[in-house]
C-alpha cells in the first residue's frame, strides 16, 4: 500500500517495486527484510526521524528496499515507499536468503476488507466451536 513518502519516489522506482523480482538477502532478521534488486530512486528532501510501522517499506540511500519486521527500530529517517500487507508479512518472514520476491499495489481499503473477513472467520469459528458461554 502507498506510504507517506510515495509520491516523492519518480514512477521509475514505484513501477520497479512493483514489478522487479527482489531476493531476499543473509542480512535478514527479525528487524527486517532486506532485500537486493533494482535500486529505488528517491527524489525528496531529507526526513526529520518518524514512526515505523510492522511492514513499513523504507529505502536507505543505496536504494534497497527494507521491509520492517516485528522487531524494528520505532523511529527512523528514511523514507517509505508503502507498507506491505499484514497478510504478506508472515510469507515474507519465512523466506530464506536467495529466495525471489515479488510485490503487487493494493489499495488500504481493499486491504482492509481482507482484514475483516479474516477476523469474520474466526469469530464465527471460536462462536461455533465453544457455543455462546464465551459471549457476554
Amino acid at each position: 500500500m502507498p506510504g507517506f513518502q510515495y509520491e516523492a519516489f519518480p514512477m521509475s522506482a514505484r513501477e520497479a517495486f512493483c514489478y522487479e523480482d527482489y531476493e531476499v538477502t543473509k542480512d535478514s532478521d527479525r528487524m527486517g527484510i532486506r532485500l537486493s534488486g533494482k535500486a529505488l530512486d528517491y527524489d525528496g528532501e531529507g526526513l526529520v526521524s518518524e514512526g515505523v510501522n510492522v511492514g513499513s517499506v523504507q529505502v536507505p540511500a543505496n536504494g534497497q528496499p527494507i521491509i520492517m519486521m516485528h522487531d524494528r527500530q520505532t523511529l527512523g529517517g528514511y523514507p517509505k515507499l508503502g507498507t506491505i500487507n499484514p497478510f504478506d508479512l508472515g510469507r515474507l518472514a519465512q523466506c530464506q536468503p536467495g529466495q525471489t520476491v515479488r510485490f503487487t499495489r493494493i489499495e488500504g481499503k481493499v486491504a482492509q476488507q481482507q482484514l475483516r473477513r479474516f477476523y469474520q472467520f474466526f469469530n464465527v469459528r471460536l462462536t461455533c466451536q465453544a457455543g455462546d458461554n464465551l459471549r457476554s
